[in-house]
């Protein structure tokens, strides 16, 4: 981690786990690297299993130079949801994000879905809206959970305008437009879960007032939509906070609003 650090590479690592009070002699690897597509509806993972901690290391080198892991490696499709629970690092996070991963776990065996598992996992930010989500391999992020938004989530059921009070944002897109996919997700439904999409450009004030951006987004059908809307900040929403429990402190967290949309069918 320090390595990637000064290289300043893109990489962000986190720790998972199901039981932390239970040895085992392996260890499970997650890597979720963004495709290189034009069009985009998540991100790529590959998984495998390694024999000690110390090889963790060895392995990561090995994929990040493009080298052959042996066949241990592979892509796996199956859902993976990410809890944060690192009470050492904020509070917040532990106590509202341990009881909620416990439940979660309970119902997605009630409802027996194979091909999906949750995780506790290390911090990854946004410790105000805990308990706090990662649902990958799309990579949205959702917040300030309970059983009736999290069944939505999980079985992507239910009425769209009940993720309008959770729905964080998409990790796949720059920071700054995400609230523009929001828009396109409460106007067209839970269709757009499986739309593809495309950043086409960005045009930022200095001040960050003022955002012009356009988006891509392909329907499943091969239509395409071209989103073109102005994000203006929004002062009544716009807020000064802690950005953590432990913060010394407050930072400026901009909300926008999206105002002059225009959604065109090619």
């Amino acid at each position: 981690m320090k390595e990637v650090k000064e290289s300043k590479l893109s990489i962000r690592f986190l720790l998972i786990t199901k039981n932390q009070y239970k040895k085992q002699d392996r260890r499970k690897v997650l890597i979720y690297k963004q495709d290189q597509s034009t069009f985009l509806n998540g991100y790529r993972k590959y998984e495998f299993d390694v024999e000690h901690p110390e090889k963790i290391p060895i392995v990561v080198k090995k994929y990040l130079a493009g080298n052959s892991l042996e066949n241990k490696i592979q892509e796996s499709q199956i859902r993976d949801i990410l809890v944060c629970t690192h009470g050492s690092h904020d509070k917040c996070c532990a106590k509202y994000g341990n009881p909620f991963y416990a439940q979660r776990k309970k119902t997605i065996a009630e409802l027996g879905l194979k091909n999906t598992r949750i995780w506790k996992a290390s911090h990854f930010g946004g410790h105000r809206f805990a308990p706090t989500i990662i649902d990958f391999i799309d990579g949205r992020y959702y917040g300030l959970l309970n059983q009736e938004s999290f069944n939505s989530i999980l079985l992507r059921s239910g009425n769209i305008e009940l993720l309008n009070r959770v729905y964080r944002g998409w990790g796949i897109l720059p920071t700054c437009i995400q609230v523009l996919e929001r828009e396109l997700m409460f106007r067209h439904g839970g269709e757009c879960f499986s739309y593809k999409v495309n950043c086409l450009g960005v045009n930022m004030t200095s001040d960050k007032t003022l955002i012009q951006t356009w988006l891509a987004a392909l329907k499943p059908d091969g239509s395409k939509y071209i989103c073109q809307a102005k994000l203006i900040k929004d002062e009544g929403k716009t807020i000064q906070l802690q950005g953590s429990c432990n913060a010394s402190q407050t930072s400026e967290f901009i909300k926008y609003s999206a105002n002059h949309l225009s959604f065109k069918l090619e």
